[in-house]
């Protein structure tokens, strides 16, 4: 009896998951190609040289969409610093801009791709699979246990609908503090906990890490390099205000959809006028479930107020 009450908590579960929760949110990424025949993808015009903004060709991504494995890897050009002799009588020089180079394993079996090792919170390293086709961070639940994501019993964890090649399924959404490939480091990097698709990489890393950077990748000398941009006066935290608005966006409707949603549980509870039996059991659960999910939004929504206010983000990017 008890083994059928659980399977019958949880579908309910599933169903709640999969018509509750959104799956994704677009984003633009915009290419191009240079003299030389290199293409090169940014997540916003500006990082686009002005003489290239005529041929821009734009992409619209889906976060959580499935890596496009023949896509090339590259992202914006930087600007560069003047040559150091000008810029000795320069009174405004420009910001001396570091430039990374990452060895990358060129296959997994026999498909072709650029997997990288990434370290996160200054103490896991593991091997990721790097993919501008991928907005976000996606990583395995085996990494994830190993950051402790799992690990805090008194912290719910956020769930969503996950889109990908079998369907959609449900996942988990984190913030990692510290993501880094060779000497390029990121903060604050929403990640998405899922299942893994290899046993060659733990995730994907997209353009949540990347978009800070120029990114040309070496397949003769098997590297990927990475210089960063000039810092802009308009990305509070390396970050533009669509990141701000879509994260915001996200966390908030989750927070309160499932405030809605325990509400109107607890309605249909009352004026159901049941106290006891297998089908209250059932409600309590999901009413409990309810609950956690949207102590889990609010965190969310806490750290990100946090990271936000650290970096002086403009109030009206915060809406939700």
């Amino acid at each position: 009896m008890q083994r059928a009450a659980g399977k019958k908590i949880l579908s309910i579960l599933i169903v709640i998951l999969s018509y509750c929760l959104p799956s994704a949110f677009a984003a633009d990424v915009f290419t191009w190609t240079d003299e030389k025949g290199t293409t090169y993808f940014a997540d916003s015009v500006h990082q686009v040289p002005e003489r290239f903004r005529n041929q821009i060709r734009t992409k619209t991504l889906q976060k959580n969409q499935p890596a496009d494995e023949s896509r090339s890897a590259a992202a914006a050009p930087a600007a560069r610093g003047r040559p150091r002799e000008e810029a000795i009588h320069d009174p405004n020089p420009a910001p001396t801009l570091n430039r990374y180079e990452v060895p990358f394993v060129a296959y997994e079996g026999s498909a072709r791709r650029i997997i990288i090792q990434v370290t996160f919170n200054d103490a896991v390293t593991v091997p990721m699979a790097l993919d501008t086709g991928a907005p976000g961070l996606i990583i395995s639940p085996q990494l994830a246990e190993r950051l402790g994501v799992f690990g805090k019993k008194d912290e719910a964890k956020l769930y969503v609908m996950a889109g990908g090649i079998g369907g959609r399924v449900p996942a988990v959404v984190d913030i990692i503090d510290r993501v880094q490939v060779g000497g390029a480091k990121v903060r604050f990097v929403p990640a998405t906990v899922t299942s893994s698709v290899s046993a060659s990489f733990e995730g994907l890393i997209g353009m949540d890490f990347v978009s800070n950077y120029t990114m040309k990748v070496d397949s003769g000398r098997r590297v990927v390099i990475l210089e960063e941009l000039p810092p802009n006066p308009g990305a509070p935290g390396g970050r533009e205000e669509l990141w701000w608005r879509s994260l915001y966006g996200e966390f908030g409707t989750l927070r309160e959809g499932w405030r809605e949603f325990g509400a109107a549980i607890e309605k249909k509870m009352t004026a159901s006028m049941i106290s006891a039996g297998p089908d209250f059991d059932i409600l309590q659960k999901v009413k409990e479930f309810s609950g956690t999910q949207y102590r889990a939004a609010d965190t969310l929504l806490a750290k990100l107020d946090r990271y936000a206010n650290e970096n002086q983000v403009p109030t009206q990017w915060r809406q939700y």
